[in-house]
C-alpha cells in the first residue's frame, strides 16, 4: 500500500489520521514526516510527541511488534 502525499489542505484532524494510517502500514518514514508537517502546520505539539514515539520505538526496533504503540497513537488523536 502506499500513501501518495498530504497537502495544506487538510486540518489537525486528517494530518492524525494519515500518521495512524502510515503506523497502520508500517510506513513510518512517512510517518513522521507527517508529524513534521503537522507540528509546523498547526503549532501543536502532539505531533512532536507521536514523531519522538516513532523514532524511540525504530530506535529499540520494538514498533512492528508492540501493540501499545498503537494504542497510544490512538489515545494521542483521540485527545486531538
Amino acid at each position: 500500500r502506499y500513501f501518495n502525499s498530504f497537502t495544506s489542505l487538510f486540518g489537525k484532524r486528517e494530518y492524525l489520521l494519515g500518521v495512524a494510517f502510515a503506523v497502520l502500514q508500517k510506513q513510518y518514514a512517512f510517518a513522521v514526516e507527517l508529524c513534521v508537517r503537522g507540528e509546523k502546520l498547526f503549532s501543536d505539539s502532539v505531533f512532536a510527541k507521536i514523531k519522538q514515539e516513532i523514532i524511540k520505538n525504530l530506535r529499540q526496533n520494538e514498533l512492528p511488534q508492540k501493540s501499545t504503540f498503537k494504542k497510544q497513537l490512538v489515545n494521542f488523536i483521540n485527545r486531538g
